[in-house]
């Protein structure tokens, strides 16, 4: 029971450590000057850091052998968080901040097209009709962006394509 305990302090405070950095993301980077570039290696360097123990504990729990083949399947999921991050950090300097997190955060939106493509999984009306109201107020916030700043208009489209690239991210995590 006590160790139960543990388990489950222990993960309420690493799922508050990732809600605190994932809110304040947004502030970091708009106040840094680094190259987005590598912001956004600095923080798949730290992810990997920090996800490095888990993988390492719950190797011995993998059936089989753990090789290439199986390193090989998160080297496209991979490839689509970094573009997704590189792109973030561009696009949310471009725009303002509130539009590049609201854009960044339709990709529960995106998602099950992805899977779709990938998976053959059908897509239901509510799904269709919740993203084109979805896509409606992006339009709409959008265009009322474009009539105040080109810069903006440029960034909110970097953030949608990131976003596209975590939603791709997301999508291909099921392949593992």
């Amino acid at each position: 029971m006590k160790q139960s305990l543990e388990r489950t302090g222990i993960r309420l405070l690493i799922l508050f450590i990732g809600i605190l950095f994932g809110g304040t993301a947004i502030v970091w980077i708009k106040a840094s000057d680094e190259n987005p570039m590598l912001v956004a290696s600095y923080r798949l360097l730290v992810a990997a850091v920090v996800l490095t123990p888990f993988f390492l504990r719950d190797l011995g729990k993998f059936p089989g052998n753990y090789g290439w083949k199986q390193f090989s399947w998160a080297i496209l999921p991979a490839a689509a968080l970094a573009f997704h991050l590189m792109t973030w950090v561009v696009g949310a300097r471009m725009t303002l901040a509130s539009n590049a997190v609201l854009i960044a955060n339709l990709t529960p939106v995106a998602v099950p097209f992805f899977v779709w493509i990938f998976y053959k999984e059908k897509v239901n009306l509510q799904e269709i009709l919740g993203t084109l109201l979805a896509l409606a107020g992006l339009v709409w916030i959008t265009s009322s962006t474009l009539a105040f700043s080109q810069t903006n208009f440029i960034g909110e489209i970097i953030c949608f394509v990131s976003m596209l690239g975590f939603a791709l991210y997301l999508a291909l995590g099921g392949c593992i």
